[in-house]
């Protein structure tokens, strides 16, 4: 738990602006978890750096995670990580490295069954 907390403040330290999104989901398949970065004028043109990841749900489940456009990210979907098998929980950090997701793409979280879950997520989008 001390490592995690070290880990979520560094990454806190290293995003810029950072935001912190939050997973409510009782479903399965694809559902968004970040939206696209955009400026002022509503132009996608931020990358987001994705800096840590937890969740926890009701059931074993095959989970991962992937970009792409349109409400599930659907559109030009593009896995990133792997599937994480039979898990009912996990925490990600990327303190020093983040995981980036490419300007215009929305980043979705797939559970292979039906789930009731909760998470978060500490992130930032600029250029």
């Amino acid at each position: 738990m001390r490592k995690l907390l070290l880990f979520v403040c560094a990454a806190l330290l290293l995003a810029q602006n950072p935001k912190v999104a939050t997973l409510t989901v009782s479903a399965s398949g694809s559902t968004l978890f970040i939206a696209s970065g955009t400026d002022a004028q509503g132009t996608t043109n931020f990358p987001t750096r994705i800096y840590h990841i937890s969740a926890s749900w009701n059931t074993s489940a095959d989970v991962y995670f992937l970009y792409g456009t349109g409400s599930v990210c659907a559109t030009g979907a593009t896995t990133l990580l792997g599937t994480y098998k039979a898990l009912t929980s996990l925490a990600l950090d990327f303190p020093t490295a983040p995981l980036i997701v490419p300007p215009g793409k929305d980043f979705c979280i797939n559970f292979s069954t039906t789930v009731t879950a909760g998470g978060g997520a500490t992130y930032d989008q600029r250029p």
